[in-house]
This record gives C-alpha cells, structure tokens and sequence, in this order.
C-alpha cells in the first residue's frame, strides 16, 4: 500500500465528491480479472480497495488515502477531477509505527439495520467532519485518534439483496441483518421452540375437531415496520453502485478513561448521518488481533453482514474540509488560493520568488525576452516590514544587472536598497567597476541638463525641460516669465552651462554680455533677444526678472542646492542607461547629513528630469532596457506630474518604472489612474483594505478578505507574460541579497 496526504485549500469545494466516489468505484475487478495463473497454480487476489484515514491530534487533523500502488495514478487523477487545487504528496512516515498497542482502544461501526436503508444523504452538509473535529478539543498532547474507512468496490450484483429485502418488507417481513451474538442466537431458539410449540397445538386441534387449524406465525407481519415511510434515498440506493464499507475507530491514550471518552466521541460523531440507516458501534475485544488490520490497512476477512454503502452515502464519508471548518479547527491547509501559471513566467529570467501549486514549489521569473511587457511600469505596494525593499526591490535590480540590463536606484531613507542591489549583483558576478554610488549631502554633484545637449535640437530641448522643470515645481509662469527662462535655457543649450549660469544671465550684466558676443556667430536670434532685454529700463528688467528669479530661488534659496549648481564635478546619465551599469543615488531626507524634505523633493524631482532626457537621448541601437526603482516615491511627490507623463511613454524608449509604495493613496489620485492605465506589473504585498478595494479588479478573482491574510514575505503578482495578463498568483518572494 501506498500512503498520500492530502491538504485542502481555502476554496476547496465538495461539489464533486460523488464523482470522485464514481472513479473510485471504477478499480472493482471482476473475479476472471483477478485470477492469475502461475503454470499451474492458480491465484485469485484480493479487490482492489482504497483507505481513507482521519488522523487527530491535539491542535491539527491530517488525510490520507491509502491505495495498492498500482491505483496511485488512478487515485490521483480522480483527485484533480474532484479537487484540482488539492495539494497531494508522498508522507515521510506512517504515524501508526510508534503507537503502543496497550494503550488503544477500539471500535467497529457497523450499519444498524439491512444495507438496503440508506444513510442519510444530505448533499448541502459536510457531516460527519464537523463532529469528528469537535474531537480536537477534547485531545491532550500525548493523545491521538483515529477514523479508518475501507473502501472496497462492490460487485455488480449487490443490489439483488436489497431487492430482496425490500419485497420482504412490502410482505410485511423486516429484514435483518445476520448475528451471532448471544442475544441473537437466544432469540433465535425462543422463536423456534414457539413455532414448534404453535404447529404442535394446531395438529392436536385438528385430531380433536377433524379440521385442519393453520398455526399462528410466530413472527407476524407488524403494520408499524411494513408501514414505515422509506425515504426517497432508500427508494434510490440500489440505482447506484456501492462500496463494501469496513470503518474502525481507534482511540489512544495512556488512561483508559481517556480512551472512552474520545471513543464515545467519534462514536457520536458519526450520529449526524442517521436516517432510515445507523451506524453503531461494536467494540473490540481481541485488540492485538484487530490492530494487525488496522495497520496493514486491510479490509475485514470474515463479515456475517456486508455494509454496502451506495456512492452518494460513500460521499459523505470523503468530504475533505471546507474553508469554515478549516479556520474554526486551524486545520491544515494551502492557506493563500493557487494558481495555473503559463510557461513564461516559470522560466528563466529575473527570478523573484518561488509559488507553491499542489505541493509543489516552482520559482517564479520575470521574462526578459519581451522588451515591451519587460519595461512596463511595476507597482510594488506593501506595508512596513513586508519585503518589498529589500526583497523585491534587492532582488529585481541584482538579478536585472546580471541580465546585463542598467539599473538606476533612488533612496530618500537610509539607502538599503542601494546596499542590496550592490550585494546581490557583487554575488551574481557583475563587473564592480559598473556600480556607482552617488551620496548627495556628502558633496557637491553638479546639477545640469548635459543629456539635453546632443543632436540639432538640443538648445531647444534643453530651454524646454527648464521652462518644464520651473512649471512643474511651481505655478504656470506668465507669458512674458516663461519667454525669458525659455530663453535663458536656449542659450544654456547653445554656449554650455549649468543653471548657475542661466542665474547669471539675469543678474550680471558682464557674463551677459559677454554671453551675447559669442551668439553672434552661432544664435544671432538668441543674442538679439538679449539686446532687446539689455534695452529694458531698469525698472521693466526688474519686473521681468523678478518671477524668474522666484523660481530660480528654490535652488539658490538652498545652500547645498547652491553649491550644487555652482560645481563643476556632474554626472551624465546617458552612458550609463545601456551596458548593465548601477547608479545608486542616495538623497538622504534625515540624519545629520539630511537635506531635508523640500531639498530632497526637488534635488529628486531634478534627478528624474536628467534620467528622462537621458531616456530620449540614447540612440537606437542603445535603447536595451534600464530600470528606475524608486523606493518611498511619496517622500518626492514634485515628481508626480513627470511620473505621469512617463508612465504611458518610457516603455517605448525602454526605460522600465518601478515604484515601491508603502501607501498607494500616499501619491496624488491623477498618477495612480495614470499607472493603472498604463497597464502595469503588480506586486501587492499585505497593505491596507482600501488599497486592495482599490485595485479588486485587477487582483481578481483574490477577494478582499483573501488579499488580507496574505502572509508576510508574500505578494500577491499580476504580471503580464505572453501578449497577456497572467492570472494573478500569490507567492512567497526572495529574500533579500544579503541573505542568499
């Protein structure tokens, strides 16, 4: 025999049950089929049959089935039929090896009455399993019980003794079952004495009168059982086909009070399928003999009375536990709902964590072969504490970089997301001479729009990010504000420069000056504009001035924004957005190097419009994915308003935005609507019931009380792989690097 533990999920449903019953019923072999000949000895074996187990212990209950090894696929398949999110697996060991037959106890249930009475079959409940569980709370650490039922299939003619039983009772003849008790045989000789003392009084009769005198019958037909209403079930068992049911009780504990106790109890249990049927419970004297059965599995030798339970009746006795029963008992079950997954996503690529299906762990990769999916825009939300930091976000940039793809991180906190990804990629082997770190606080990086200046356009693209930043960071400028700092941007553009020298341009009449000789030859249109400027009245320079110079003041107004502009050490993020380089940008909000809040936002803000204009500067031939992993995003929420144009345009230039929520309603509505539209990858680690009423659609068919106990380290995932959308799954997601 072969043993399977079967452990039910949180769905699970017994709507098929009578169909696995059915599949079961199925391994009956004919008695030609088993007759196996051997030269010439000739062997008849045994029935096929089937073990379902209910072990009990204090705090958990455990299913097995147990099956002659060539019924294993069988069994399996009938299994998935009737459950197909079941997880099925091979136990280590036999729990019964170590129990110390002295301290058992033992019972058989047998039917009360002829196997034509049905039990009742009430296909709404799933008792018996709700009073068999109520044994959990009686069971103490040492103690154990056990429910053993036997299945074995029954031949295609038990229905004929049923038959026969019924038109002895529309006689008016109960049937009985067989007995050999002493009871029974007492019975049995009191009846014959009185038939024989009946038919002896009615021969003395008819030799005294002459006439023939019929006895009376000892046994007479009794109107209340002839009369007794049988139930529809009854009516319909024999249209079925049956098992040979042998069920044992066995209860096991050091006290023998003990052991009647929690006898009595599974005894009980089993009263919530009375109906024109019982069972009752026969109690093992000869324990040593009986146990030898118990543990081989074997159904009973010698039965005086076959308990034919029909397949719908068989049913109620293999239900597995439905979501109720398993939370009020804490039963042990797959506790998230599993999943079908394509082939795509359990390839290989970026590995992100491992899913559980039917017992069996898979690892689960992000592909990479499909540019577009890959760069779409990832959401990861979660709580504090729940991974995504450190786990998804260490793991997705490490394995990105050994995917030979750039990787760009931003930390406003203490930059751990920086140390895993750089951990993760060191172990994976990627080259450490492509991994930057870039401390703002600790120096001054100079602060400019250099990825602006490539091709024909750049003085214009370059005037226009600045006009774009200065909006962006505060009100609309005027018509006549938004002329000169377009301006200013276009010169920037064409001589070189940073925003320092925009400043200048403005404010110091030499380096203007000096600025126009050199348009001259280059932007005479640029250098006349200044002239017209130059020829303003002091007091008309000072009002145009003046507003360009309240939004220049968000950056000179900051001491270490100032030094930023005023440098000359700066960085271009073009080159390092193709060739599998990290950029770890840490702008620290707190501590005593923190910039603080309104520094850190638009220093960020910033840094998001260099890495944009990098995006559209690479080349064709340049444009391999790179990831921007953004981590706490609503500590820099100026960046909003970009984030929302970037959402719907960067997968197209291969750029690939993830962004690590804490709270998803911590950023403005606009941009969620806009990520959601866009289509993205979702990581949902356990956050709040209005963040997941939020995203019901698209987590479905997880239901908001599900996507609430998701357990920690876990996530909650829909990607899409394949031209479509992946049945969201649940998994438990990797570790962080620094504990691979």
């Amino acid at each position: 025999m072969i043993a399977l533990t079967l452990t039910p999920d949180r769905r699970v449903s017994n709507t098929n049950v009578e169909t696995f019953a059915t599949s079961l019923h199925a391994l009956h072999k004919t008695l030609l089929e088993r007759i196996e000949r051997d030269g010439w000895r000739t062997h008849i074996s045994p029935q096929s049959h089937v073990v379902m187990e209910w072990h009990i212990r204090q705090g958990a209950a455990e299913i097995r089935l147990h099956m002659p090894k060539n019924n294993r696929t069988a069994v399996e398949q009938a299994i998935n039929t009737a459950w197909p999110r079941v997880t099925v697996c091979e136990p280590e060991a036999d729990y019964l090896v170590d129990w110390d037959v002295k301290a058992v106890t033992g019972a058989n249930l047998e039917l009360r009455e002829h196997f034509m009475f049905s039990l009742n079959v009430d296909r709404r409940s799933v008792a018996p399993m709700p009073s068999i569980f109520e044994t959990l709370r009686l069971l103490r650490d040492d103690e154990r019980a056990l429910v053993q039922i036997v299945f074995v299939p029954a031949d295609a003619d038990w229905h004929l003794g049923a038959q026969e039983a019924y038109e002895r009772l529309r006689n008016g003849q109960y049937p009985q079952r067989v007995a050999l008790d002493g009871k029974a045989i007492a019975n049995g000789a009191a009846r014959f004495g009185a038939r024989f003392a009946l038919h002896a009084s009615a021969l003395v009769a008819e030799l005294i009168t002459g006439k023939e005198v019929d006895p009376e019958p000892v046994d007479p037909p009794s109107r209340l059982r002839s009369e007794r209403p049988i139930s529809h079930h009854t009516q319909q068992k024999t249209k079925h086909g049956a098992f040979d049911v042998t069920l044992r009780l066995v209860a096991k504990a050091e006290d023998s009070g003990r052991r009647d106790v929690i006898l009595r109890a599974l005894t009980t249990a089993f009263r919530s399928l009375d109906g024109d049927n019982a069972f009752e419970a026969k109690t093992v004297k000869d324990i040593s003999k009986w146990w030898r059965h118990v543990t081989s599995r074997e159904p009973a030798r010698l039965k005086l009375n076959s308990d034919y339970l029909s397949i719908p009746e068989a049913a109620r006795l293999l239900q597995l536990p439905t979501s109720g029963l398993q939370e009020e008992f804490s039963l042990n079950s797959v506790k998230h709902r599993e999943s079908d997954l394509v082939d795509g996503i359990l390839s290989e690529g970026i590995p992100i964590g491992t899913r559980t299906f039917r017992g069996k762990t898979e690892p689960i990769c992000v592909p990479v072969d499909d540019h577009d999916e890959l760069c779409l825009p990832r959401a990861v939300i979660g709580g504090m504490g729940t991974g995504k930091t450190k786990g998804f976000g260490g793991n997705f940039g490490a394995h990105a970089l050994a995917n030979g793809f750039s990787v760009i991180s931003i930390d406003v906190a203490k930059d751990e997301l920086g140390d895993e990804i750089e951990a993760g990629a060191r172990k994976l082997g990627v080259d450490p001479r492509k991994i930057l770190r870039l401390k703002f606080g600790e120096r001054a990086i100079k602060l400019d729009w250099r990825e602006a200046l490539r091709g024909k356009r750049s003085a214009n693209r370059l005037a226009g990010e600045m006009l774009n930043f200065f909006n962006l960071q505060g009100a609309d400028s005027g018509v006549e504000t938004s002329r000169y700092i377009r301006l200013a941007g276009k010169t920037i553009g064409t001589l070189g420069g940073s925003l320092g020298d925009g400043i200048r341009l403005f404010t110091d009449s030499d380096y203007r000056k000096a600025a126009i000789d050199r348009l001259e030859t280059t932007r005479p249109d640029i250098a006349q504009d200044w002239r017209v400027f130059d020829k303003l009245s002091e007091g008309m320079r000072g009002k145009v001035t003046e507003p360009v110079l309240n939004r220049l003041d968000m950056l000179i107004g900051d001491d270490y924004l100032r030094e930023c502009l005023e440098c000359n050490d700066g960085i271009d993020f073009t080159p390092y957005l193709t060739g599998g380089y990290y950029v770890a940008i840490h702008v620290p909000k707190g501590g005593l190097d923190g910039l603080g809040a309104e520094a850190t936002d638009i220093l960020v803000d910033f840094l998001m419009s260099k890495i944009e204009l990098a995006m559209y500067a690479r080349p064709e031939e340049d444009q391999q994915p790179c990831f921007v992993i953004c981590d706490e995003p609503h500590q820099f929420a100026s960046c909003a308003p970009r984030w929302k144009r970037m959402a719907v345009e960067s997968r197209k230039w291969r750029l690939g935005l993830i962004w690590m929520f804490h709270l998803w309603d911590q950023v403005p509505r606009s941009l969620t609507e806009t990520i959601k539209a866009a289509g993205p990858h979702y990581h949902v680690y356990t956050t709040s019931k209005t963040i997941l009423r939020d995203l019901a659609e698209e987590i479905a068919p997880f239901e908001l009380n599900e996507a609430l106990k998701t357990p920690r380290h876990h996530a909650i995932n829909v990607m899409r792989a394949g031209g479509e959308t992946v049945t969201p799954f649940m998994a438990k997601m990797s570790p962080p690097p620094c504990l691979w």
